[in-house]
């Protein structure tokens, strides 16, 4: 690679890269959903409850891995305070998912928050107030309609265990 097409590399990076992110390597999961950065802060997944299946997902998708994080300014009461909600992104060349064909290459990033709930490995957080409920919400019923991880449960049968 030459000078020139590491600098075009670069001048892409910079133009898709998130202006009010930062940039960190996840060295912890805590709790399912709390991550713990290389540089010892804390941060917490934004508008998702996460299942114990997406529980067990997470190190695969993060851990250890580089990531860009987008805080929620508005979602700091759902963790008392002290650690920050936010949205989570690798970069898909870090992620093999098998049977994505709905993204495309142009897609240079994917939200952690999001793909929980496309895979039914979460559900949208009830009652908080945070940036991208709308769009949380929508993701989360097409996960409910196609019957996808937590959703694929006959529901008639939950009615009779839960009572």
């Amino acid at each position: 690679m030459n000078f020139l097409q590491s600098r075009i590399i670069i001048l892409l990076f910079v133009l898709i890269w998130p202006a009010d992110g930062f940039c960190a390597r996840v060295k912890g999961i805590h709790s399912g959903t709390e991550f713990e950065l290389d540089d010892g802060r804390r941060i917490r997944l934004a508008g998702v409850d996460v299942s114990a299946e997406g529980r067990r997902m997470l190190p695969a998708l993060v851990g250890g891995r580089d990531v860009e994080i987008d805080e929620d300014s508005g979602t700091d009461e759902l963790t008392g305070g002290n650690i920050p909600a936010a949205y989570v992104y690798v970069r898909i060349n870090e992620l093999i998912i098998s049977g994505d064909k709905k993204r495309n290459e142009s897609e240079r990033r994917i939200m952690i928050n999001e793909l929980l709930l496309e895979t039914g490995a979460a559900k949208v957080a009830a009652g908080a107030d945070f940036k991208k409920r709308e769009k949380f919400n929508v993701i989360e019923q097409a996960a409910k309609t196609q019957g996808r991880g937590i959703w694929s449960y006959d529901e008639r049968i939950l009615q009779r265990i839960e009572g």
